[in-house]
């Protein structure tokens, strides 16, 4: 990227856990994260700033989503809404 380089971590045979990659001790810019269940794969992308690059002490850290909505769910934080309807954005105007 312009800002620096983007680290790509990509998890084979995730099948159907989703999980999440979280990266620690790099000041990262953005992060993106794509699940591709029907290949069985996971993508972390993460944006780091150039000056960041050869830091030391760096880690990864992978969770898994189902337990931390299990712990979310247990500790009484966790909301699930199946039924909101959102407002559709009004029509540009011309």
């Amino acid at each position: 990227t312009e800002t620096g380089r983007r680290l790509v971590v990509v998890v084979e045979g995730a099948g159907e856990a989703e999980m999440r990659a979280t990266l620690h001790g790099i000041g990262e810019v953005a992060s993106e994260h794509r699940h591709y269940q029907s290949l069985g794969r996971y993508a972390a992308l993460f944006d780091c700033p150039a000056s960041d690059n050869s830091a030391t002490g760096w880690r990864l850290e992978f969770e898994s989503l189902a337990a931390l909505k299990q712990i979310a769910t247990q500790q009484g934080t966790h909301h699930q809404f199946n039924h909101v309807l959102l407002q559709r954005a009004a029509a540009p105007q011309p």
